[in-house]
């Protein structure tokens, strides 16, 4: 018996070894929570039909997991938002256009990680919270800003932004 976990991943390339189908081994079970149907790997194909299917809130109802939830952490920074996600759109349309492998796809997202990291470690050495920070990267955005104000000066307008919106928060009823 072969029990196999995440079958949807690298379980495809067992199959001339582990053959459910030539009778080398007779019962296998697979769990998989991302199924595919393309034409080089068949999740059905290989591990038969399924037995059981669900998703995350009948999961959630029946108590076996807890709600996911996902909070990007550029949720009020548009700028960084929109920076990381446009060099992501186009690392990947390259790679659906053909025009780059898989591994130079990886080593931009492996380059994008290491910038997202410092941009984490520059706000913190900064001491912008969360809102400053998206204000000082709109500021500093403007390279011409940037180079004629300098951090200092840029980190003291986006304070005075944001402690100024945080002073004119009202809830409209």
């Amino acid at each position: 018996m072969v029990i196999c976990d995440e079958a949807h991943r690298t379980q495809y390339g067992f199959r001339g070894r582990l053959d459910l189908k030539t009778g080398a081994i007779k019962y296998g079970l697979a769990f998989t929570g991302t199924p595919i149907s393309q034409d080089d790997r068949d999740t059905q194909a290989v591990f038969g039909h399924y037995i059981s299917i669900g998703d995350i809130q009948q999961a959630v109802e029946d108590g076996a997991t807890v709600s996911i939830y996902y909070e990007s952490r550029f949720n009020i920074n548009t700028v960084k938002q929109k920076r990381f996600g446009e060099r992501l759109q186009a690392s990947l349309a390259k790679y659906a256009n053909r025009s780059v492998e898989a591994a130079q796809v990886i080593e931009e997202l492996f380059a994008m990680a290491r910038e997202f990291r410092l941009c984490a470690e520059k706000a913190e050495t900064l001491g912008l919270p969360p809102a400053e920070e998206a204000f000082y990267d709109s500021l500093a955005n403007n390279l011409s800003a940037q180079e004629l104000m300098g951090d200092q000066i840029l980190m003291a307008i986006a304070r005075e932004l944001a402690e100024k919106l945080r002073g004119n928060l009202s809830i409209d009823r």
